[in-house]
């Protein structure tokens, strides 16, 4: 739960798929349950080619999605899905992650994990009535969803971690147990909603707490708490333990529990880029202290949590807040995904596994991403194989389609901005509209100025339905200088379920980057963006296409050029 980190409301690391192509890892013949005997051990990082992996007919078997729920008894292939940023479940995205991403790797169970607002230090009240909280509705969207992709689900409502508030209050010398006995009657409160809501809605777990390692000495309180959840809930119950909480020991109610849930965070290297081996001896000690756990209480095990992102040293400082700022490491990201599997499967009390995490949003992740999600990185492919998923490779994530010279075309802007459905503006910002010492083609380009969290605007509203065209392109220049970190955003407009009228919000385009790292956009060179046209509208709204492109450098940047914007097709 220490993994997320709130840049701005709906920001992203997003990701460019326009890279030289390299020799891809093979992608193995995935078993139907884990094994060990057949690893799929990635051998280097690779970035994304221009056409799709054809997996061959003959190696891999034939899967066909099926909406019946696996045993309950049967091993959690887990995702973490989470909602960080407001009315997040309420987007069509929800769905179609669900269906086409988390479904398509293999996995049988989706954790619904979600933070209510919490300051232990101002008072013991929990907040989940704020605008960033997932209604109780969304949260039946989801697992409605989820149920009818055959995905059973684990609730895991959280608080923010520690509660502990002795570091921050002074409590005069005055006896803390008033405190104690006020926030436990808070927390059972907030926590007996969700267990309500979970038995309504048949949910296939229920979590009774999350890394809460300041309130875990109080096990007497805690029996109460998870006795009244059982009051509400007729499902198997777990509670989302740190590490440091396993190392000492503290959580004594695993007997009223069904399952020991651990959220693995454990810094298993110092070295900075670890080979799967070395990994695998990392894990040794840790693998040895939890089956002396699983020895004292007799209880299975499920990882409520676990991952790792892929951000260069995040092996080595793991559970540390994950550092945006840092360079992209795919393979270490990978080789551990591969190394946990490789440790734990087979033994007899590990019972399931939550990959953290996948967002609501369906161009996350991506080979420039230095994010949590394995989504279009080397590290979905040993989910794939793992779990049991749709034969593919994680490169197909970022195939763009192939321009054809006579595809008829929109334009927007080439020399002016093309007529009245078209709309290019800045907010927060300035734009010039007849550069000409920096030009793509042509007499003028467009420049554009931001200062810290500004955007440009580029809008197409019309009437005429956009599916007969495949994408929206545009080329860009960062400058002389270069080094903008710019991020892709698209606008959803609002749902059309009664549920949800009225949400609307950007949402990061997450295979789409335009920031210098690693080669990525050089500073004075044209660089051509494609994003396909069905990522940007929803099932209801064919007609409008209106994307951001922003400015996360955390300080105003030097201007940057574009020219040539349109919509294209693509070849038949």
């Amino acid at each position: 739960m220490k993994k997320r980190i709130f840049l701005l409301a709906i920001a992203v690391l997003v990701t460019a798929c326009t890279k030289p192509p390299v020799t891809p890892t093979p992608t193995p013949e995935p078993p139907a349950t884990p094994t060990p005997e057949s690893p799929a051990t990635p051998t280097q990082t690779a970035v994304p080619p221009t056409a799709t992996t054809v997996p061959s007919a003959t190696s891999t078997p034939t899967f066909t999605p099926t909406p019946t729920l696996v045993p309950l008894e049967a091993f959690q292939k887990g995702i973490a899905f989470t909602a960080w940023f407001p009315r997040i479940y309420a987007q069509p995205d929800t769905r179609w992650v669900i269906e086409e991403q988390i479904r398509d790797i293999g996995a049988t169970w989706i954790e619904i994990a979600f933070d209510c607002y919490h300051e232990p230090e101002v008072s013991v009240e929990i907040d989940c009535q704020h605008e960033d909280i997932p209604t109780d509705e969304e949260i039946k969207h989801v697992i409605q969803v989820a149920r009818e992709n055959g995905i059973r689900t684990l609730l895991k409502p959280q608080t923010g971690g520690s509660v502990d508030p002795s570091p921050y209050m002074d409590f005069g010398g005055a006896d803390q147990s008033e405190y104690w006995d006020e926030w436990f009657e808070s927390y059972t409160k907030y926590i007996s909603h969700y267990a309500k809501l979970a038995e309504e809605m048949e949910v296939d777990m229920f979590c009774v707490g999350t890394e809460l390692h300041g309130t875990t000495q109080f096990t007497d309180k805690w029996r109460e708490v998870i006795a009244e959840v059982s009051k509400l809930y007729s499902g198997p119950l777990t509670y989302a333990a740190t590490w440091e909480e396993i190392e000492q020991d503290t959580v004594q109610f695993w007997n009223d529990l069904d399952y020991i849930g651990i959220d693995v965070y454990i810094p298993i290297s110092q070295v900075q880029h670890p080979t799967v081996e070395e990994l695998v001896q990392g894990w040794q000690e840790p693998l040895a202290r939890i089956e002396r756990l699983v020895e004292t209480w007799d209880k299975p095990v499920i990882f409520t949590e676990i991952g790792l992102p892929s951000t260069e040293g995040a092996i080595t400082t793991i559970p540390e807040e994950w550092d945006e700022t840092k360079p992209v490491d795919l393979q270490t990201q990978a080789n551990f995904y591969e190394s946990v599997f490789q440790v734990f499967t087979g033994k007899s009390w590990w019972h399931g596994v939550f990959w953290w995490d996948w967002w609501p949003m369906h161009l996350q992740g991506g080979p420039f991403d230095n994010g949590w999600t394995a989504r279009g990185k080397p590290a979905e492919d040993v989910l794939r194989h793992y779990f049991g998923g749709i034969p593919g490779s994680w490169q197909d994530a970022c195939v763009i389609p192939t321009p054809y010279p006579d595809g008829k075309s929109i334009v927007i802007f080439d020399e002016v901005i093309s007529g009245t459905d078209f709309s290019i503006w800045v907010d927060n910002g300035s734009i010039n509209q007849q550069v000409e010492s920096v030009v793509y083609k042509g007499q003028y380009s467009l420049g554009v100025t931001l200062d810290n969290g500004g955007g440009v605007i580029i809008e197409y509203f019309s009437k005429t339905n956009i599916t007969e065209y495949d994408y929206l392109e545009f080329y860009i220049n960062l400058g002389p200088e270069g080094g903008q970190e710019l991020k892709i955003l698209g606008e959803y407009y609002p749902c059309s379920e009664a549920w949800c009228e009225g949400y609307e919000s950007w949402t990061a385009l997450g295979n789409y980057a335009l920031v210098e790292q690693e080669a990525a956009l050089p500073a004075d060179e044209w660089f051509l963006v494609r994003i396909p046209i069905d990522k940007l509208y929803r099932a209801d709204q064919k007609t409008d296409v209106s994307i951001m492109i922003q400015n996360f450098t955390r300080k105003p940047i030097s201007e940057f050029y574009l020219d040539d914007i349109r919509l294209v097709a693509a070849g038949p």
